[in-house]
This record gives C-alpha cells, structure tokens and sequence, in this order.
C-alpha cells in the first residue's frame, strides 16, 4: 500500500463537522483534519478487528485480585 501518495480531491463538507474534527484532532488545516481523521477510522478498524479475534480466542481472563467478586 503507498502510504505516502497523496491524491487532490474536491469534496463538499459540512463546515460545523470539519471545524469540530480540526479541534478535537489539533489539526490546522482542513487537509491535516481530514488526514488524521483517516487515520482513526483505519486504526479502529484495526482495533475491532483485534478484539474480533481476542475474543474468538476462547481465552480466560481471570482477576488474580478477586476485584469482581468470584
């Protein structure tokens, strides 16, 4: 995957949305916001994918600490 290459796009957003992810995200521009907003949708991707997996593992998790109560 090139992860590097950029492609100029014209595209229509809503101002409200695009100005509320440049102040959660720090970004300062729209481009940069628009970047790293791709990069959390591709993260969480991965993340749920992740969790997929884990819990089809069939893995035990047990609190050595007894903090649940069983």
């Amino acid at each position: 995957m090139a992860a590097n290459r950029k492609t100029r796009k014209q595209l229509t957003f809503d101002s409200g949305k695009l100005r509320k992810a440049k102040r959660i995200l720090g970004a300062k521009t729209d481009a940069e916001a628009i970047d790293r907003a791709l990069e959390v949708v591709i993260d969480n991707e991965q993340l749920d994918r992740a969790h997929l997996e884990f819990a089809d593992s069939k893995v035990e998790i047990r609190d050595v600490f007894n903090r649940t109560g069983e």
